[in-house]
């Protein structure tokens, strides 16, 4: 009954749920991660993840490395530090355009439990204005079932509010919450495939960046399409690729647009020189010198 009226129950998001897939991208990443890892496990546009890495470095014990090229590195190594020996990586956490939620059925219910809800909500309703128009009240039900005076020769008892005007009112009110849901799902549905196109360009862009393959504009409209189901708006694409930092270039002789995304290729390179470099020794906690069974 209470999936009719206010549609199934969903889990409230989990506030920390960002933070713990950044950190266990960073232990994935041996304790260096750059923007473009935060935005591809949170799927935060990136002015969004700059500010939550200031914080993670302030809690986990972080600092910034800055390559000759101007990648920005963030280095966390205190993440690494583990007692046990163990010479498998941890494995990536999935990316934010793969967990998207899904939009929550309108009532969640089988079609003959709604029908038979919704056909009881119509009865009441009836049985209400029907109770309204015969001037059926409370006082007059013993007149009635006991007495067997006939309605009509029962004087008028004012409103009646108990069989009439609150049932009905309840009754269309029941049924009208879940038209209004019905109502506004297609905006819910059009919010949820824009979402998941603003991730298949984020995912299509630092695919394309991380592969060292140059992104076109027409690649990120297929992007956005397959994972929206269709086509953007004008101008969605281009204001998406604007949040990731992105360089426009017009070719000449076709008119094609190309984009270019220096800081995530300068980040790129530098996280690659950092990880290769990355040293195992940083795992280790280093000699016990108490123990609590000493």
């Amino acid at each position: 009954m209470n999936r009719f009226f206010f549609g199934p129950a969903v889990a409230k998001p989990d506030p920390r749920a960002q933070q713990r897939a950044v950190l266990a991208e960073l232990r994935a990443q041996k304790g260096r991660i750059g923007l473009a890892d935060v935005m591809r496990v949170t799927g935060l546009p990136r002015h969004e993840a700059d500010p939550m890495m200031a914080q993670l470095m302030l809690d986990y014990e972080g600092d910034v490395a800055v390559s000759e090229d101007g990648g920005i590195v963030y280095h966390f190594e205190a993440m690494r530090k583990t007692a046990e020996e163990s010479t498998t990586t941890p494995p990536r956490p999935p990316p934010a355009w793969d967990t998207v939620p899904a939009l929550p059925p309108l009532t969640g219910n089988a079609f003959e439990t709604n029908l038979m809800i919704g056909a009881l909500n119509l009865f009441n309703a009836f049985m209400a204005g029907f109770a309204l128009e015969q001037n059926i009240t409370l006082a007059k039900l013993p007149w009635l079932f006991f007495k067997h005076i006939p309605l009509s020769r029962l004087p008028f008892d004012g409103t009646p509010i108990v069989l009439g005007v609150v049932p009905l009112v309840f009754s269309f009110a029941i049924l009208l919450l879940p038209l209004g849901r019905a109502a506004l799902r297609p905006f819910r549905e059009r919010s949820l495939a824009r979402e998941k196109g603003r991730l298949g360009v984020l995912r299509e862009v630092l695919t394309r960046v991380q592969a060292k393959e140059e992104v076109t504009d027409g690649a990120l409209e297929r992007a956005w399409t397959k994972a929206a189901g269709s086509p953007p708006k004008p101008g969605e694409v281009s204001a998406r690729v604007a949040e990731l930092g992105a360089d426009v270039a017009v070719e000449g002789q076709t008119g094609g647009v190309r984009y270019r995304f220096a800081d995530l290729e300068t980040e790129a390179a530098a996280l690659e020189a950092e990880r290769h470099d990355a040293d195992d020794e940083e795992k280790k906690v280093g000699r016990v010198v108490f123990a609590s069974d000493e």
